[in-house]
């Protein structure tokens, strides 16, 4: 029974190391990687779990969806636009 609990406890340990190995990896090379782009936070109106109640109608989600749309090619796509043109 001890070397079967042994065992068991080896394994576990085992596997903790290597998933904070993994970890560990992770977060240095996460701090070499590119800043995000505009588009992965600029926008307000994401549709969100917290957005969805009981009386939230498909009409409701596709206006959400639409007003996103909007904003993203406000703040988003008129801006690459511009960037484009002063940079050529």
């Amino acid at each position: 029974m001890k070397r079967v609990f042994g065992g068991i406890v080896k394994t576990l340990v085992l596997a903790a190391l290597l998933v904070l190995t993994a970890l560990l990896a992770w977060a240095f090379e996460s701090r070499n990687m590119l800043e995000l782009q505009v588009w992965h936070s600029a926008l307000g109106s994401e549709f969100t779990a917290q957005d969805a109640t009981p009386q939230s109608t498909l009409q409701d989600y596709l206006d959400r969806e639409a007003q996103l749309f909007d904003e993203l090619r406000d703040k988003i796509y008129r801006r690459q636009a511009v960037n484009w043109l002063y940079s050529t």
